[in-house]
């Protein structure tokens, strides 16, 4: 239940598609559509929730805000039922666009063409996207310290059957538009019972969610039918634009200040760095669409702080984690130029917000040792001196950001991975652990205590990794991402727990649980830091995903808070807490 085993193609056929790529391009088309299909069926056995949002661009970047606001009243959203009792829940997310532009020279909108042939270049935004669920009701999700939301699987306006027919992958460089405008709403579909809403014709089931009500035969006959054969119900979740900021070239990667969430860094094509501060920014609403956009003029970029210094594109940054008043501001970068940018814009917003206008910066600090490109940087959550960085010369940096900069790093990891460092994460809780991922296809864990081999290694993607990312409520529980189309949870308890010879051939036991749901490889994801084991995601084919894995497929079997002894003997307990260790931080 907890992984599904990966179909595999008759030696003949890949024999006939090894000299044709046409072919085999058509071939892995077919297959991806067909694990579509079977994921969509095994949906309400192994999500409390699954909401599907087609985006007007594919999105490089995916990070939860640490707002939540809730609605008392369900109708505001059309949830079911309408009473004080059905409120709703409203979480904010932060992406970015990733156009097909022309004519953009000195990193501004870069791209190679639009696609729908106007010869007309396309502005780039950074986008506050809302995400409104029902609550209330019975059921678990959520880990049980919230209930399940009442957001299930959902079907996007305008784009019939293409979660089901037509659910085959993008070309990897091709950035295509959706036709069916900027924003398309989601529509629910409910399942309270799986073979409810399962459509003989396609083959497939519709969607499901944990606490999904019945659909009345009134609203069933008065409602229209839906792309998967069954009759709209009222919406019970929806996904919407909040905030549109016009963005020079696409967003490669945005993160928000923990200090402050309105202040958001952001990067581009481009080697500088934008730093906004949303709230000095309207909300872009007014006029979103394409033949808006192709009568008005563009609207200018116009970020409050340009971190100047880099000589090259990049993708990595991470702002200082801690609260201290000496961490607010702080914010360090990498690039292909080889060099790691330490940057304070504390005085240059004060500066922005006193009405001097636009502020240009300069780095504090400068880090040179990487031979290739730098694809990662991280901020140590315990240490405000301490930054990593990784990259295309194999090598894992460690820095003390009080040393001269003319020193090499604090620690080097050689050869961390066979092949590029794509990403690193410093454990949220435990000081001494780290995670990398890498072109190898597998993601490690390191002790910094001591740094000669890797902790643990874990294996179960088929292609290279692109993202790490620890959970915000569990400091056992890990995230990945990978080219593979898979979000991958690891949970760090289960190593060295015993299987039996049917599950070993799934995985490790460690491996907790794959994400299957994207068609396209998955750019960026990030864990909802206020609601638990909730997921958001963004592909190559314009999809994002947000879900939350059903109950059973973490709860450990035999649970018993009040037996502490038998716990206490587990193997995997024991192994768990040689790896995440009991040291706190003096």
């Amino acid at each position: 239940m907890r992984k599904k085993k990966k179909q595999r193609l008759p030696p003949a056929l890949l024999f006939r598609a090894a000299g044709n790529s046409e072919l085999a391009a058509q071939i892995e088309e077919r297959l991806i559509h067909q694990e579509y299909k079977i994921w969509k069926k095994n949906t309400p056995f192994l999500y409390d929730f699954v909401m599907t949002h087609g985006l007007e661009w594919p999105s490089l970047t995916c990070q939860w805000l640490p707002t939540r606001r809730t609605l008392a009243d369900g109708n505001r959203i059309g949830a079911l039922g309408g009473s004080s009792s059905n409120f709703a829940e409203q979480h904010e997310l932060l992406l970015g666009t990733h156009t097909s532009s022309s004519d953009n020279a000195g990193g501004e909108d870069g791209g190679e063409g639009n696609d729908d042939g106007g010869g007309r270049s396309e502005m780039n935004y950074l986008m506050g996207r809302r995400r409104r669920a029902r609550r209330g009701g019975g059921g678990g999700g959520g880990g049980g310290a919230n209930p399940a939301a009442g957001g299930s699987a959902t079907k996007e306006e305008g784009k019939d059957e293409e979660a089901g027919e037509n659910a085959s992958a993008p070309p990897a460089n091709k950035r295509i538009k959706s036709s069916d405008g900027p924003s398309p709403k989601s529509v629910v579909i409910d399942a309270p019972e799986p073979a409810s809403n399962y459509n003989e014709e396609k083959d497939e089931l519709g969607g499901y969610h944990a606490n999904a009500a019945a659909p009345s035969s009134s609203s069933s006959s008065s409602s229209s039918s839906s792309s998967f054969g069954h009759q709209q119900q009222p919406r019970v979740g929806k996904i919407d634009i909040r905030m549109r900021i016009p963005h020079e070239g696409e967003v490669n990667r945005a993160r928000y200040m923990p200090q402050n969430h309105f202040v958001v860094a952001s990067r581009g094509p481009g080697p500088d760095v934008y730093v906004w501060d949303l709230s000095r920014h309207s909300s872009g609403l007014a006029s979103t669409s394409a033949d808006d956009a192709a009568t008005s003029s563009s609207p200018t970029p116009c970020p409050n702080v340009v971190c100047r210094g880099h000589t090259g594109e990049g993708y990595g940054m991470a702002w200082c984690p801690m609260l201290d008043d000496g961490c607010y501001g702080r914010l360090v970068t990498c690039a292909e130029d080889m060099t790691v940018r330490l940057w304070n814009v504390r005085d240059a917003l004060s500066s922005n917000n006193a009405g001097g206008g636009q502020v240009v910066i300069s780095p504090e600090s400068t880090f040179r040792y990487h031979t290739d490109v730098v694809e990662d940087v991280d901020w140590h959550n315990r240490d405000i001196n301490m930054i990593g960085s990784c990259g295309d010369d194999g090598l894992v940096c460690l820095w003390d950001v009080r040393r001269d900069t003319s020193l090499p790093p604090l620690h080097v990891i050689r050869d961390a991975h066979d092949g590029d460092v794509n990403g690193l994460e410093f454990h949220p809780i435990n000081e001494f652990l780290l995670a990398t991922c890498g072109s190898d296809r597998v993601v490690k864990l390191w002790d910094m205590r001591n740094l000669k081999s890797p902790l643990h290694t874990l294996e179960g993607h088929t292609d290279q990794v692109f993202a790490v990312h620890w959970s915000p409520f569990d400091e056992s529980i890990l995230a990945s991402c990978s080219a593979d189309r898979r979000i991958a949870l690891w949970d760090l308890s289960r190593i060295g727990a015993e299987q039996s010879a049917e599950d070993a051939e799934d995985g490790p036991p460690e491996l907790l649980f794959l994400h299957g749901g994207h068609t396209s490889r998955v750019t960026d994801f990030s864990w909802n830091p206020n609601y638990e084991w909730c997921i958001g995601g963004v592909s190559e084919d314009n999809v994002m995903q947000v879900w939350c894995p059903a109950e059973d497929v973490y709860a450990e079997d035999g649970d018993d808070d009040d037996d502490d002894d038998e716990e206490g003997k587990d193997p995997a307990m024991m192994h768990r807490a040689k790896i995440l260790g009991d040291d706190e931080l003096e």
